[in-house]
């Protein structure tokens, strides 16, 4: 199994990014880092992320990611997490007041994210 650590931090400085570690190229855990690390072709390969927590420095990511892959994917990216962590995505992320709900974005059926 091939471990990067994206970052390690619970803020963003130059040269330090927050809480992300990519496990074998396409699996993560957390997403404090992705958008902030990785090049569009690696965050492509990235087909699960699975959330510790909801804090923002292990979640700020999944948002910004969605956003990336509208029309790039054939299969969403999967989220996952404890049940409290997956309703605070739910409830205050992925809500269309601070994020569009891409778990139907562009459509139901064909949703760029998904929660497990």
């Amino acid at each position: 199994m091939k471990v990067r650590v994206l970052g390690c931090h619970g803020g963003e400085l130059p040269g330090h990014k927050t809480t992300c570690f990519l496990l074998d190229e396409t699996l993560c855990i957390d997403a404090g880092a992705i958008t902030s690390t990785l090049e569009l072709d690696e965050i492509l390969r990235i087909d699960d992320i699975f959330l510790t927590h909801s804090h923002f420095d292990h979640v700020k990511d999944v948002p910004l990611m969605t956003d990336l892959l509208v029309g790039k994917r054939h299969k969403p990216v999967v989220v996952h997490g404890a049940p409290e962590t997956m309703e605070a995505m739910d409830k205050d992320v992925f809500n269309n007041r601070v994020w569009p709900d891409f778990r139907v974005i562009p459509t139901k059926e064909d949703p760029v994210v998904a929660f497990d």
